[in-house]
């Protein structure tokens, strides 16, 4: 019997952990109705020298102030080395990511961002 090798691809370049640096910013996105208010958050890990994309999420959080709640309700990240989206449920969803982003970090960052976007509106 043949073992397959574990995949160890990642969209992630060759820059210890160590020489990342961490931003994260918010943004409010109102709603029309008023009774619900998204908030995009963007965390970005970048080499501290030379300022390249080393991990990223972003992430879109819906507040019902009715029944004051928070729900992570779309996130794309790249938390396992691969960029991928994480369904309501908590699945991870590959296949959403367009193929020519999948190997290009920065590509995949932007794509997130704009399908992010889109689905607060």
């Amino acid at each position: 019997m043949t073992e397959l090798a574990a995949d160890t691809s990642t969209i992630r370049p060759d820059i210890p952990k160590e020489q990342w640096v961490s931003d994260v910013s918010h943004q409010e996105v109102p709603s029309p109705l008023g009774t619900i208010e998204y908030r995009i958050t963007t965390r970005t890990e970048r080499c501290q020298e030379t300022g390249q994309l080393c991990d990223f999420a972003v992430v879109l959080t819906e507040t019902t102030h009715h029944l004051n709640t928070d729900v992570e309700t779309h996130r794309v990240d790249t938390s396992d080395g691969t960029a991928h989206y994480h369904d309501p449920t908590g699945d991870h969803l590959i296949e959403l990511i367009p193929m020519d982003c999948r190997n290009d970090i920065d590509k995949a960052f932007l794509w997130a961002l704009d399908y992010i976007w889109a689905k607060s509106c």
